[in-house]
């Protein structure tokens, strides 16, 4: 089976060509901020539009604050070929600075295909085949008691303790299975949404692993943002099917420090 993201090996040469450098892992998660942000000014209307390529160009500007009059309207361009190539390339080898990352696979794929989608290459770019078994790969790490593992290297075939469900991979695994447009069909929906009622602690967080059903890992808004995610495309959600909204909202809360900020948890 093709997987997402392969065990990446000690391949120094191909890597360090003379027109090839190696790029790394804290590279590529700006590289998709930077996708981000494109495909965000680009979803706005047109006055959006202009009022994000003006904010663009001042942030660019020389520190005279003079700019070009022929060019302050178009900001800084985004190679959207060399973008497609990059990910496109990651989805098969990566760096080998990634190998430390083996569990981590979900998001790495979750980081490399959701580029490719923010740039409308999905589908125009990769062979159906490929997205089929991209699926069937993601399915894969499904745990049998609902939501996803982070990587198949914890499937050993027989009971692991840290064969276990993560909060992040398992918005990231349905996240994935849309872009590659799955219906969800087979997403263990009961046992996920069980799964975030399990990981939410008494003050409405939620910790990012459970470990023989027990809760563990380091706890923040980001978690939070998982299960929520998680939940709104799982709706609709019955009531004895939810975890307790209420109670996250007044965790959410607590972390703001001021009106636009908030921080990772209580009391940073």
């Amino acid at each position: 089976m093709s997987c997402i993201i392969p065990v990446c090996q000690e391949r120094p040469k191909p890597l360090e060509s003379p027109n090839r450098k190696v790029v790394s892992p804290g590279l590529a998660l700006n590289s998709w901020s930077v996708l981000l942000s494109a495909h965000q000014r680009r979803s706005q209307g047109s006055t959006g539009q202009v009022a994000g390529r003006e904010q663009t160009c001042r942030s660019f500007s020389s520190s005279d604050g003079m700019q070009n009059e022929e060019n302050k309207d178009e900001g800084p361009k985004l190679n959207t070929a060399k973008h497609i190539s990059y990910h496109k390339r990651c989805l098969q080898l990566l760096p080998t600075a990634f190998q430390s990352n083996d569990l981590n696979r979900m998001s790495l794929a979750f980081f490399t295909l959701n580029a490719l989608d923010i740039l409308d290459a999905v589908e125009t770019t990769t062979a159906r085949e490929d997205r089929q078994a991209w699926i069937d790969w993601i399915y894969s790490c499904q745990l049998d008691t609902g939501g996803f593992r982070g990587s198949p290297a914890t499937k050993l075939g027989t009971y692991s303790l840290y064969d276990a469900l993560t909060l992040p991979s398992t918005y990231f695994a349905i996240a994935l299975l849309l872009i590659l447009g799955d219906d969800l069909a087979r997403v263990q929906r009961s046992g996920t949404l069980a799964a975030l009622r399990k990981a939410q602690n008494e003050d409405g967080s939620f910790s990012p692993v459970l470990l023989g059903g027990e809760r563990d890992g380091e706890v923040d808004v980001r978690h939070t943002y998982s299960a929520a995610a998680v939940r709104c495309i799982l709706s609709p959600v019955e009531v004895e099917e939810d975890f307790d909204v209420a109670a996250a909202i007044k965790y959410v809360r607590s972390c703001r420090v001021c009106p636009s900020h908030i921080e990772l948890t209580i009391g940073i």
